[in-house]
């Protein structure tokens, strides 16, 4: 789809944020035990003029080496705010999650600057979920223990994204810092139809961590009926992934409960 010709540009993330290429797609989260919509995860998506519609994988990278990655997160966040905005005068009252990335992390103006934003939509910061990818802890421990610390006094919830990678410590998966723990892709799927056989593993002891202290356990990346009927007896709390909803034009997502 994409020719060895593709090429990105400083130019090119210019004008996607001057003109609004960018946009947000929305995911649900259900709860295990109800069925009910517990909030949706937001997706950036790029609609380029001259290559089309851009996944993240395609330019996430490129963004985060021109050193960009703070622009980015608080364009995202601004049209997360315009979303939640809509969603509630729709009569829904869900939260919204944005991931951060490793350099936001690090960033110590990103807690007023997303502050600002929420104030600017006259928001509760606690309608916004920050995603922190796991990995973020590798690189930046200390800065990313201090941002979450300052995220948290402002009121934001915030999850701990991990693929399977044990890098944050024990002591970090607290309520101190962190709402809930979410696990996916291939790793929680394969665990999830092998569970008889291989015995509770890391996803076993990470969510029983989590549930006792009193976090959520989301598993993310569900694609087929047998992976979703084996997520309660591991303990997670949520679900979401490709056979409950694929990311979609939050539009779409009124009504859901």
């Amino acid at each position: 789809m994409y020719s060895s010709s593709f090429r990105l540009t400083n130019r090119d993330i210019d004008l996607a944020f001057e003109a609004n290429r960018m946009f947000l797609v929305c995911q649900p989260k259900l709860c295990l035990a109800t069925g009910g919509m517990l909030g949706a995860e937001a997706y950036i998506r790029w609609n380029h003029p001259d290559y089309g519609l851009l996944p993240p994988g395609l330019f996430l990278s490129f963004i985060e080496r021109r050193e960009r990655s703070g622009e980015l997160t608080r364009f995202v966040a601004r049209a997360a705010a315009e979303t939640l905005v809509r969603c509630q005068q729709a009569g829904d009252t869900w939260p919204l999650s944005i991931n951060l990335g490793a350099p936001d992390l690090a960033d110590m103006g990103l807690p007023g600057a997303l502050d600002g934003i929420m104030a600017e939509y006259g928001l509760d910061p606690a309608s916004l979920i920050l995603e922190v990818p796991e990995g973020a802890f590798a690189r930046h421990a200390v800065e990313a223990a201090q941002t979450l610390i300052a995220l948290r006094r402002l009121g934001f919830r915030t999850a701990l994204d991990g693929g399977g990678a044990v890098i944050v410590p024990d002591d970090v998966l607290t309520p101190d810092y962190f709402d809930e723990v979410k696990i996916g892709g291939a790793s929680i799927i394969q665990f999830a139809r092998r569970l008889k056989q291989s015995g509770l593993g890391f996803v076993g002891k990470r969510v029983a961590l989590a549930a006792s202290r009193g976090l959520g356990a989301t598993a993310v990346g569900v694609e087929d009926a047998t992976t979703l009927a084996a997520l309660s007896s591991l303990g997670f709390t949520a679900a979401q992934g490709a056979l409950i909803c694929r990311p979609s034009d939050p539009a779409e997502l009124a009504g859901w409960s």
